[in-house]
């Protein structure tokens, strides 16, 4: 990664060819918010899940960017792809080339590559493309957590295959953070870990691009969304999305535009659309002069040598000039500095963590650091809407699924695994407090047990175990466990009460073999 400190100009570099030319890379003034970085390859001991650049892209660039996701949304609404899902377009990009952008939004790919990769690691990691395209919601609307993969071979296939890095930029200053989690799939059934103990949250602010692992869990939170800045002409969340590819994506989901559609995107932002100062001239290395002038266009920033911790001063406070990563402990997620949010995971499974609370007229550089520097004030503001984020203890619950049988994923997942299923059947009046109590019941068996509510969309379920659905407004709180080898049924005594405590016991007791299974098949409306 080429990281400029800014002395009025742009920064060049330049590495010989093995056909004797020479490739210029360009990379100006960016602010470098996480220095734990993504190591250079992607991979390491060193590598961490994200990191973040502000002031990635030229600003004269923005509002083009903004036009091809207007064009984009219009294209999408004309196909149909399989499941419904929108596609996405595909740059080829496995030979580095002097040869002109076509329209913005190769320009801006063609930057943010050498921000992702060393001309090394570009290689090394035999990098054939960039798969890429915008979202637009509104400043509270969410983007559900998934994973991004080949959506052509997980439709036709039913596999995950993952790009090697995800990007967000940024085009507005509105809407929800990107919550990132370490969380992967191996084979699109299992969450690993069950529940995310890492994670990041970025921000929406204008022109900042944010890097993670692309086998990353990720959504946006728009509860916790920014309303857009008093007189923005935009008033939506918008962002590019670039994924990095060491295998092209399979169409129809993922192609490179048509020629009809390259026409819509060159009318919208090609160099035509430019001043007449700054269109390219289309001689022998002009692009890269272009390039060059486009470069100098950045406001210099210039930093000190950016180090894992919090420079403070002798008065505890933060220097100005050394932007840090903020790991967050108990002291920091609290009720005043975070929100506990509830975010749904595919396929339909419930996990509460805290989210750092944050507006942009916080000053960018200040920060917390109370993991590593005590004498930092509790209410003290955070680092310009990027947050790293390590939940211990009851500071992230979750695995538990909402059982709903028309779900096919969710049904698919329950017969995949051969864990014993773990269900609380809930009155319609108790779900809230029963998810509550639940969560933290459970988790010290997450990992050897599937656990499920069993509730409105579960009727079946409920005759399974004997029980009543149609009278469950009049029920209490009941737990089963389906061992799912023996397909025996297990559930606990009416009379006593489900607490954090008589569910952990009850759980124990099934591993340790000391409960006795219900007859098979119970009757309908037994009283056990």
């Amino acid at each position: 990664m080429f990281v400029a400190i800014a002395t009025g100009h742009s920064s060049t570099m330049m590495s010989g060819t093995s056909n004797g030319g020479w490739l210029i890379f360009i990379h100006v003034s960016c602010l470098v918010l996480q220095t734990c970085m993504l190591s250079a390859d992607g991979v390491g001991d060193d590598a961490v899940l994200a990191r973040a650049v502000d002031n990635a892209l030229p600003p004269s660039l923005l509002p083009r960017l903004q036009r091809d996701g207007i064009v984009l949304r219009k294209l999408q609404a004309k196909k149909h792809l399989k499941q419904n899902k929108l596609g996405s377009f595909f740059f080829p990009l496995e030979k580095k080339s002097s040869s002109p952008p076509r329209f913005a939004t190769e320009e801006a790919i063609l930057l943010l590559r050498d921000i992702c990769f060393t001309e090394v690691s570009f290689r090394e990691r035999r990098i054939v493309g960039a798969e890429w395209w915008y979202q637009t919601r509104e400043v509270k609307g969410n983007i559900g957590f998934h994973y991004d993969k080949d959506e052509a071979v997980a439709s036709n296939e039913m596999k995950m295959v993952y790009p090697d890095v995800a990007t967000v930029t940024y085009l507005t200053q509105a809407g929800g953070p990107t919550l990132i989690l370490n969380m992967s799939t191996p084979d699109g059934n299992d969450n690993v870990p069950v529940v995310a103990n890492t994670g990041y949250a970025s921000y929406p602010v204008v022109n900042r691009h944010i890097m993670f692992d692309g086998t990353s869990m990720h959504g946006v939170l728009g509860e916790l969304g920014l309303e857009a800045q008093p007189g923005a002409r935009q008033q939506s969340r918008v962002t590019l999305l670039v994924n990095w590819w060491s295998r092209t994506p399979r169409p129809p989901n993922c192609q490179p535009p048509t020629p009809t559609e390259l026409r819509a995107f060159v009318a919208a932002s090609g160099p035509q659309t430019l001043p007449p100062h700054e269109i390219p001239q289309t001689t022998n290395g002009s692009w890269i002069s272009w390039m060059l002038e486009q470069a100098s266009r950045f406001m210099p920033v210039t930093l000190a040598p950016l180090s894992l911790g919090a420079s403070f001063d002798r008065d505890g406070g933060v220097t100005a000039a050394s932007p840090v990563v903020v790991q967050p402990t108990h002291q920091v997620l609290n009720r005043s500095t975070a929100q506990r949010v509830r975010i749904i995971l595919p396929p339909n499974e419930r996990q509460y963590v805290y989210v750092p609370k944050w507006h942009p007229t916080i000053p960018t550089y200040e920060t917390l650091n109370a993991a590593v520097h005590t004498s930092a004030s509790a209410d003290a503001p955070y680092t310009g809407g990027f947050f790293q984020m390590n939940w211990t203890g009851s500071l992230a619950v979750g695995g538990v699924f909402e059982l709903d049988l028309s779900n096919h994923n969710l049904v698919r997942h329950i017969f995949h695994s051969r864990k014993p299923k773990v269900f609380l059947f809930v009155p319609t009046e108790e779900r809230e407090d029963a998810e509550q109590m639940f969560l933290p019941a459970i988790k010290p068996f997450l990992g050897k047990v599937l656990p499920y509510y069993a509730g409105t969309k579960a009727y079946n379920v409920w005759g399974v175990f004997g029980l009543d659905f149609h009278s469950r407004q009049h029920s209490t709180l009941r737990l089963g466990i389906h061992d799912t080898t023996t397909d025996a049924k297990f559930l606990m005594k009416k009379d006593i009460s489900v607490d954090v405590s008589s569910v952990k016991h009850f759980v124990r007791s099934f591993f340790k073999r000391e409960l006795q299974p219900l007859a098979t098949p119970p009757p309908a409306h037994t009283e056990l």
